[in-house]
Parts: structure tokens; C-alpha cells; sequence
């Protein structure tokens, strides 16, 4: 049982671990967590590609907590 996304954004969810869910709240519980690894990649991807400002970055570290 396995879900993963790729780099373009696609979120894989194994047909084993679909058919071992309860309900549709484990379902977005997964989808929630594949998305916050996707999130901070598809971040650092647009701020290699000097796309994202000093501003963007500091929200960026207030979010995940640290005070840059």
C-alpha cells in the first residue's frame, strides 16, 4: 500500500490502499500528506529558478516556523 506525487503535481494512490480505506476522510488524509511533500519541492524548484522574492521567503520560514 503506497501513495506518491511527481513533479508534475500527480498524486499516485495505490489500488491496495484505496480498497483499505473506511471512508473518505482517510482519503483526504492521504492526499493532504502527499501534498505537503509536493509543496516545499515545487517551492524550492521556483526559488532556484530566482522566481521566488525575499518576501516569499520569509513568509515561506514563518510558515514552516523558523524565524530566518
Amino acid at each position: 500500500m503506497n501513495a506518491f506525487t511527481t513533479g508534475g503535481g500527480y498524486v499516485f494512490v495505490n489500488v491496495g490502499l484505496l480498497a483499505a480505506m473506511e471512508n473518505e476522510a482517510q482519503f483526504a488524509t492521504v492526499l493532504a500528506h502527499e501534498a505537503a511533500h509536493h509543496v516545499p519541492a515545487a517551492f524550492q524548484r521556483l526559488q532556484g529558478a530566482g522566481l521566488v522574492t525575499r518576501h516569499h521567503a520569509g513568509v515561506a520560514d514563518r510558515v514552516r516556523g523558523e524565524d530566518g
